[in-house]
């Protein structure tokens, strides 16, 4: 039987500058997860010239895409494979040894970010992978920390939902792993689903295809946990169906990441209403408090 790991993440708890609140990641068979983290490195290597992580860089989504990456990156044309990663290598080096990197190194730096984010999608669909996320608009109350102990929204309920059917499709098993944290809110979001999975009529039917607890590891020594935080923050600023109400977008992100988040989503069918309807992995929620 196939085994998914979903390695979830999230984007705009802060309710402060993104548009929305966005839980959810990506779901790799584990039969591909290694031959995926060696090919992310092998990518790192032809786009950046080493891999970031050994300067302390971590590959999040706020980094790889952050509007100066985009004008450091337009400052020249497309610089050649190797001038590219020598003058990365350099701009790495000198931002470690406190130096002001140069503009070519600023350049560089900018169109690899760009150049990796693109080959990490293209990697995700090569190697089979489902994209899963709820979208909460910014403006809707934080829950207060005494309803956590029991309360699981209903965008992540619909999260889970999604990768329930995705699994029950495909005949496979499901883990969950998500970043160690220190918050005490977060924390508890392992606690609820664990309750929702043990203690609810749908739950203990979805936890015969999900293990109920999370596990955790810190995503600073996960790649696997960066990408799905890349892919969360590039669904916050640049994933925008027609069909879906106007929100605060970044043009640049939609365009570099919007038609590889299209492709990534998972679509299955479930009947409604005695119609059958196409579910996708990417939902827009309204108040998650609602029931």
């Amino acid at each position: 039987m196939q085994t998914f790991v979903l390695f979830l993440d999230e984007s705009g708890h802060d309710h402060r500058n993104m548009p929305f609140e966005v839980n959810g990641g990506v779901a790799i068979p584990v039969e591909r997860l290694w031959p995926f983290i060696l090919q992310l490195r092998r990518s790192l290597q032809v786009c950046f010239g080493c891999e970031p992580q050994a300067f302390g860089i971590e590959l999040k989504g706020h980094k790889l895409l952050d509007r100066d990456r985009f004008k450091w990156a337009s400052q020249s044309e497309t610089l050649p494979d190797q001038v590219r990663q020598s003058s990365c290598r350099k701009f790495l080096e000198d931002s470690a040894e406190g130096r002001s990197p140069n503009r070519e190194g600023f350049t560089a730096y900018g169109q690899a970010s760009l150049m990796f984010v693109q080959e990490a999608f293209q990697l995700l669909l090569q190697n089979s992978c489902w994209l899963f996320a709820t979208m909460v608009p910014r403006g809707f109350n934080p829950v207060s920390e005494a309803e956590t102990d029991s309360w699981l929204g209903r965008h992540i309920i619909y999260l889970l939902e999604r990768y329930f059917y995705a699994l029950e499709d495909n005949g496979a098993m499901g883990l969950i792993v998500s970043d160690q944290s220190e918050n005490k809110l977060e924390n508890k979001l392992t606690k609820r689903i664990e309750n929702y999975f043990t203690r609810t009529a749908k739950g203990l039917l979805r936890a015969e295809r999900v293990v109920p607890t999370p596990f955790h590891v810190m995503s600073h020594m996960h790649l696997p946990l960066q990408i799905a935080d890349l892919c969360i923050y590039a669904i916050n600023w640049g994933f925008r169906p027609l069909n879906w109400p106007q929100a605060e977008t970044r043009l640049e992100v939609a365009d570099i990441a919007g038609p590889w988040l299209n492709r990534l989503q998972w679509r299955g069918e479930r009947e409604y209403q005695g119609q059958n309807t196409q579910v996708y992995g990417i939902r827009r929620v309204g108040d998650p408090q609602e029931n």
